[in-house]
C-alpha cells in the first residue's frame, strides 16, 4: 500500500479509505483533525473521559458515513458539526454539564478565565456549527489552526480564490450572527479557544483501529445514534434499552475494555556502536563501543516503539529495537537540532534528515546556523537565530512536505513557537546569558503572529505579571499555553489570549553565581541562564515539575498543580546534580533521571520503584538528561555512553533481575593503569577484573591475571614491576613481568585499616616497596596536613611529616568535620619514590618537598610561587626513568597552565617552563593537566583542555615537535620504549588510543 503524504487533500485521503479501507489514509485524517475534534468535545463536555468517548464516536461516524458525505472538500467543517452533536448527545445522557468549578479542575484552567471567556467560546462554537460547511472549514483551518490561505486551499483541494472567498464570507456571516447576540467578533479565533487541543496517542490509535475494523457502509443503528439521527422506530422496547446500555458502558469512566498488549520484543537491553579509530591512531585499548556519548542530546522512540533514534555531539544513529540492528550511523556537527515527536525526521542547521535511514532529504539553507531547533508536528520545524547584539531574533519556519520555508524577524533575543507555528512568543534577555538578580523592571513576553499583512503590526498581546526577565520558558507539548520561571522568583502560566497570567506562584530560583563588571567600574550579581534547568510540563498542561534551590544547588523536586493552585508534592532529591523528568500521564507515573532511575507517583510523589534494585542498577549508569518512553508506556530508554532500555514493569518490581541478554557495565570497562612495559613496546593496563599485557603489533593479549579491583601504579621507574592495593578490603598485590610471564603476589595490608581508622580526612595512598604513604588532614583551629609512612604488612607507623599551611596561599576548597574546617589544598596530591629508593618527592598545591624516604626528614623544598590574592598551584608531576628530572604542571591565577622542570638533587629549575595556554575548565582536586616524559627525558607529552590539545614538546628548547588531535577527557599518557609511540587514555578513562608520533610531526 502506498504511503500517505501530509500534502494530500482531504478528498484524496477520503477516497483512499472509501475504495480500499486504507488504514494510513484514515489515520492521517485522524491526526490532521483530531485536535479540532477533541477541542470541540472538551468545550462541550469539560471532561477528558467523556471527550474521549465523543472523539471516538465522531471518527467512527466518519468511517460509517464516508460514502455519504455530500461535501468532502469541506470535511473539517463536517467533523466539527458531527463532534459537537456527539458531545451534546453524551452530555444529555450524562445529565447536566459539570459545574464551572469542576470543569476548571478537569481542564486545568483558571476560574476567572472561564467566567470571562465561557459565553464567547460557547457562542462561537454554536454559530460556527450553523455556518455552511465550506465557510466553517475555511474559518477552522485559517482562523483556529493557523494555516495560510494557500495551505488551507491545498488541504481542501480547492483554489486559492475559492478559499479566500469562503473565508471572507464566513467571517462576515459569523460577525453578523455574534453581533445579534451582543458579542464582538474576536480578533483571533485561536486565542478564544486556545491552541489546538492535544490528543493522546492511545485515543488516536483507538479511533483508527475501530474505524478500520468497521469499514464504510450504510449507517447502522450504532452510527446513527452517534449522530443523533436514529429513526424513532428503532428506539422502542428492549432494543432501545440495549442500545443505550451499550452507550453508557462504552462512555463510562473506565472506557472500553483495554486491549491485551503483545509481549515486549526487545533484542538487547543495551544499544551501542563501534567507534572507528581517529585518523593517525594505530590501536584502541578497551571497548570502543563506549567512547561516544550516545544520545547525549536527544533520544526518541520511532516506528510505534520498534525503533529508537539517538543524537549525540558527533553522530546520530538509529536502531531496530526488536532485532538490535543498527540502522545507520550518520556524522553530524555539534550544533542544535531536534528529532520530530514521531521519530521520523531529524533537523539540524538547515538540513532535514530521514531519522531512520540517516539520508539527507532536504537542505533548506546553508547561510547560517540556528540557535534553537524545534519540531511542530507533524512536519514543520521552527529555527531561531539570535542577532549578534541580542536585540533581534529571526525565525525560520520550515515545511518539510512542501520543501519551503518562510522567515520573520522580531525585536527580542529569544522566541518560541505556539500552536502550529502561526504565533510566536518573543522575549528579551542579556546577550551574554547573565541575568542581574536585582533588575526588577516590569517584564513582558510578547505574542506575535508569524505572518501579518504589510503595514500592520504583528504584535497581538503582551504577557505580563512578572518583573525581570524569563530564566526558562516552555509550552505544553501541543504548544498551546506558555510557562515561565522568571528572575523575580515566580512560576507563571499564560493563555496566549490574556495579558495577565492565569496562574502565578513564587518559587525558589538559583542564586547568583556570576559577578559581572559594569562600565562605571562597579559590579552586579547575576544568574547564568545556562545553569537553569528547563521546566517539565505534563502533557495535559496541569502539572509542572521544578527543582527547589538552596543558593546555587538544586535540592527538592516540587510538583505544582495548576487546576488545584497548590503544590501537589515536595520530595527530597537524592543528589544535587541536574535531573530530567518524563511524564507517563496515562499511568500516573513520573520518571526521574538523576544519576539513576526513579519512578514516582505523579499525583503524590511517592517512590514507586524500589530504592535498591538489581535490575535498575545494571548498566548503563551515570545517565545524561535525555530519556524516552515508548508509545505503549512499557519501555523507557536512558542514555549514557550507550543506550539502556528498561522494562517499566521490572523497574517497579523489587525482585526483578537483569536480563540474560549480552550487556556490559561501565565499571567493568573503565581503564585504570595504562602504559608501556618499561624497556619494550608492549602495553600494560588494568580494566575491570584483569591486569593485562598486550602486543600491539600482533594485536593479541600476551598475559592477564585477575585483580582485586585495586588501584595499580608502577613501583619503580624503568622496571616492569607494579604494585596495587584495594583500600576497601585491605589487600595488597605486586605484579612483575619477565618478558614471558606475568606474576602476581597478594598479601594483607594492615596499614590500610590503621590509616583509615586514624585519619580524620583520608587522602591519597601510594604503595611502594612494602611501604604505604598516605596524605591526610587533621581538622582544628590550625588545620594541619601530614605525609605518613607505614609498614604495609604490619600497619606500624614509620614516620610522620607535618606540612604547615602556606601563608601566601588563599584556600578555596575545604571539608568540615564536627564543625571544624580543614583545607584539603594543603594535603599531599602526589607521592613519587625516586629510583635510588632513598628519597620521596611529595607534591602539595603550593610546595614540592623532597624527603628522606626512611626517616621523613625534609631535604629540599620548592614553592609554586603563590602570592595573595593570586593563587599559583601545582597540579601534577611525573619523574624521568633515570630519576634526575621532575616535570611539574602548574595552574596560574588566570587559569593558564604551564609545565616546569626541576632537578631532583637540588630542586633547581632544569629548563624553561612551557606555557600551555588558557584551560577551558579545571577541577579540585586535580590533576587537570596530564603529562609524560619520554624514556630519554628529551620530550614531554602534555594533554590539557586548552586550544593546543595533545602536544609533544622539546624539553630543552620548548619547541612543539608533534601536534596530535585533541583526545576527549584524556586522563593519562605514556611513551613506548623507543619514544616513537604514545598511548593516551580517552573518554573518561574507558579506552586508550595508541598514536604513531611521526604522523603528527610539526613542519
Amino acid at each position: 500500500m502506498s504511503s500517505v503524504s501530509t500534502s494530500q487533500t482531504d478528498l484524496d485521503l477520503l477516497d483512499r479509505f472509501r475504495t480500499s479501507n486504507d488504514r494510513e489514509a484514515f489515520g492521517e485524517l485522524v491526526r490532521r483533525y483530531g485536535p479540532i475534534v477533541f477541542g470541540v468535545c472538551r468545550r462541550v463536555l469539560g471532561n477528558d473521559h467523556a471527550s474521549d468517548d465523543a472523539f471516538q464516536q465522531t471518527f467512527m461516524n466518519l468511517a460509517r458515513s464516508a460514502h455519504g458525505i455530500r461535501k468532502p472538500e469541506a470535511l473539517v467543517g463536517w467533523l466539527h458539526a458531527t463532534a459537537r452533536r456527539a458531545a451534546l448527545s453524551i452530555a444529555g445522557r450524562k445529565g447536566p454539564k459539570t459545574t464551572p468549578t469542576d470543569d476548571v479542575a478537569a481542564r486545568g484552567r483558571d476560574p476567572l478565565e472561564e467566567i470571562t471567556a465561557r459565553e464567547l467560546v460557547t457562542a462561537v462554537d454554536e454559530e460556527l456549527a450553523a455556518l455552511p460547511e465550506e465557510y466553517r472549514s475555511a474559518i477552522l483551518l485559517c482562523g483556529i489552526e493557523g494555516l495560510t490561505v494557500n495551505e488551507a486551499a491545498q488541504r481542501l483541494g480547492t483554489s486559492h480564490g475559492s478559499l479566500r472567498g469562503w473565508l471572507q464570507r464566513g467571517r462576515e456571516l459569523l460577525k453578523t450572527r455574534l453581533e445579534k447576540r451582543g458579542l464582538a467578533v474576536p480578533a483571533a479565533l485561536g486565542a478564544v479557544f486556545g491552541l489546538p487541543t492535544p490528543v493522546s496517542a492511545a485515543t488516536t490509535a483507538a479511533a483508527i483501529e475501530a474505524a478500520v475494523a468497521a469499514p464504510a457502509a450504510k449507517p447502522t443503528v450504532w452510527a446513527a445514534l452517534f449522530t443523533g439521527v436514529v429513526p424513532k422506530l428503532f428506539l422502542v422496547g428492549a432494543t432501545a434499552a440495549a442500545i443505550f446500555a451499550a452507550c453508557v458502558i462504552y462512555s463510562g469512566k473506565d472506557g472500553p475494555p483495554k486491549p491485551q498488549l503483545p509481549p515486549l520484543q526487545v533484542a538487547r537491553w543495551e544499544l551501542t556502536t563501534d567507534t572507528p579509530l581517529p585518523k593517525g591512531a594505530i590501536a584502541r585499548i578497551g571497548d570502543g563501543r563506549h567512547t561516544l556519548a550516545l544520545g547525549s542530546k536527544q533520544i526518541r522512540f520511532a516506528g510505534g516503539g520498534s525503533k529508537l533514534v539517538a543524537v549525540g555531539s558527533t553522530d546520530f544513529l538509529a536502531w531496530d529495537v526488536t532485532t538490535g540492528e543498527q540502522l545507520h550511523r550518520t556524522p553530524i556537527d555539534d550544533a542544535p537540532g531536534d528529532v520530530s515527536p514521531d521519530g521520523r525526521w531529524f533537523a539540524q542547521k538547515g538540513n532535514v534528515y530521514d531519522a531512520l535511514t540517516g539520508k539527507l532529504v532536504w537542505q533548506a539553507f546553508r547561510d547560517r546556523e540556528p540557535d534553537t531547533v524545534l519540531f511542530i508536528p507533524p512536519d514543520r520545524v521552527v529555527m531561531t537565530f539570535r542577532s549578534g547584539s541580542g536585540s533581534e531574533v529571526m525565525v525560520r519556519r520550515l515545511d518539510i512536505e512542501a520543501r519551503a520555508f518562510t522567515e520573520a524577524t522580531f525585536a527580542g533575543s529569544a522566541a518560541l513557537p505556539l500552536g502550529n507555528g502561526g504565533l510566536m512568543a518573543v522575549w528579551g534577555a542579556p546577550a551574554d546569558g547573565n541575568v542581574p538578580v536585582d533588575d526588577m523592571r516590569v517584564g513582558e513576553i510578547r505574542v506575535h503572529s508569524f505572518h501579518t499583512p504589510e503595514g500592520k503590526s504583528s504584535r497581538l498581546i503582551g504577557l505580563t505579571g512578572f518583573r525581570g526577565v524569563p530564566l526558562t520558558v516552555t509550552t505544553e507539548p501541543d504548544n498551546s499555553r506558555i510557562y515561565a520561571v522568571t528572575s523575580d522568583g515566580r512560576l507563571s502560566r499564560w493563555q496566549a489570549s490574556m495579558s495577565d497570567p492565569i496562574y502565578s506562584v513564587p518559587v525558589a530560583i538559583p542564586g547568583a553565581n556570576v559577578t559581572k563588571g559594569l562600565p562605571n567600574g562597579g559590579t552586579v550579581r547575576c544568574i547564568d541562564v545556562g545553569r537553569v534547568p528547563p521546566l517539565a510540563v505534563s502533557p495535559d498542561g496541569d502539572k509542572v515539575v521544578w527543582r527547589g534551590w538552596q543558593g546555587t544547588n538544586p535540592t527538592d523536586y516540587l510538583c505544582y498543580s495548576i487546576s488545584r493552585r497548590q503544590i501537589l508534592w515536595d520530595v527530597k532529591a537524592p543528589t544535587s546534580t541536574p535531573a530530567s523528568f518524563l511524564f507517563d500521564e496515562k499511568a500516573g507515573r513520573l520518571f526521574v533521571n538523576n544519576q539513576g532511575i526513579e519512578v514516582r507517583n505523579l499525583n503524590t510523589g511517592e517512590l514507586l520503584s524500589p530504592p535498591v534494585s538489581d535490575y535498575a542498577d545494571r548498566g548503563p549508569t551515570h545517565f545524561t538528561r535525555t530519556t524516552a518512553l515508548s508509545p505503549d508506556g512499557r519501555l523507557v530508554a536512558f542514555s549514557s555512553n550507550n543506550i539502556g532500555l528498561y522494562e517499566v514493569a521490572k523497574l517497579l518490581d523489587p525482585k526483578a533481575t537483569p536480563t540474560d541478554a549480552p550487556e556490559t557495565h561501565w565499571r567493568n570497562d573503565s581503564l585504570g593503569q595504562v602504559g608501556f612495559v618499561p624497556g619494550s613496546n608492549k602495553l600494560v593496563w588494568t580494566a575491570g577484573p584483569k591486569f593485562t599485557v598486550y602486543d600491539v603489533e600482533a594485536k593479541k593479549t600476551l598475559a592477564a591475571v585477575d585483580t582485586i579491583g585495586e588501584t595499580v601504579v608502577p613501583d619503580y621507574p624503568g622496571e616492569a614491576k607494579w604494585v596495587g592495593f584495594a583500600r576497601w578490603n585491605r589487600k595488597w598485590a605486586e605484579y612483575t613481568w619477565d618478558g614471558g610471564r606475568l606474576a602476581k603476589t597478594e598479601r594483607a595490608a594492615q596499614a590500610l585499616q590503621r590509616a583509615d581508622r586514624e585519619s580524620e580526612l583520608a587522602g591519597i595512598v601510594y604503595p611502594h616497596d612494602g611501604r604505604l604513604f598516605t596524605g591526610d588532614i587533621e581538622a582544628g583551629e590550625k588545620p594541619r596536613a601530614f605525609a605518613t609512612c607505614w609498614d604495609a604488612a604490619t600497619g606500624g607507623k614509620k614516620w610522620v611529616y607535618v606540612i604547615p599551611p602556606d601563608p601566601d596561599f588563599t584556600p578555596t576548597g575545604w571539608s568540615t568535620t564536627n564543625g571544624v574546617t580543614a583545607y584539603g589544598e594543603y594535603q599531599p596530591i602526589r607521592f613519587l619514590a625516586l629510583p635510588d629508593n632513598k628519597r620521596l618527592f611529595v607534591l602539595t598545591n603550593t610546595r614540592g618537598i623532597l624527603l628522606d624516604i626512611d626517616t621523613g626528614r625534609e631535604l629540599k623544598v620548592v614553592s609554586s610561587g603563590s602570592t595573595k590574592p593570586k593563587n599559583i598551584e601545582f597540579d601534577n608531576v611525573v619523574l624521568s626513568n633515570d630519576g634526575l628530572l621532575l616535570a611539574v604542571t602548574v595552574l596560574n591565577a588566570d587559569q593558564r597552565g604551564e609545565v616546569r622542570f626541576y632537578r631532583t638533587d637540588t630542586l633547581a629549575q632544569a629548563a624553561m617552563p612551557i606555557v600551555l595556554g588558557h584551560l577551558w575548565s579545571h577541577s579540585k582536586p586535580g590533576p587537570n593537566i596530564f603529562l609524560a616524559l619520554s624514556p630519554d627525558a628529551k620530550l614531554v607529552a602534555v594533554a590539557a583542555n586548552t586550544e593546543n590539545g595533545l602536544q609533544v614538546v622539546d624539553v630543552a628548547t620548548g619547541a612543539r615537535k608533534y601536534q596530535l588531535p585533541l583526545v576527549n577527557y584524556c586522563r593519562g599518557l605514556a611513551f613506548s620504549a623507543d619514544g616513537r609511540r604514545l598511548v593516551a587514555k580517552e573518554a573518561n578513562q574507558k579506552t586508550a588510543l595508541v598514536w604513531e608520533l611521526e604522523r603528527f610531526a610539526v613542519k
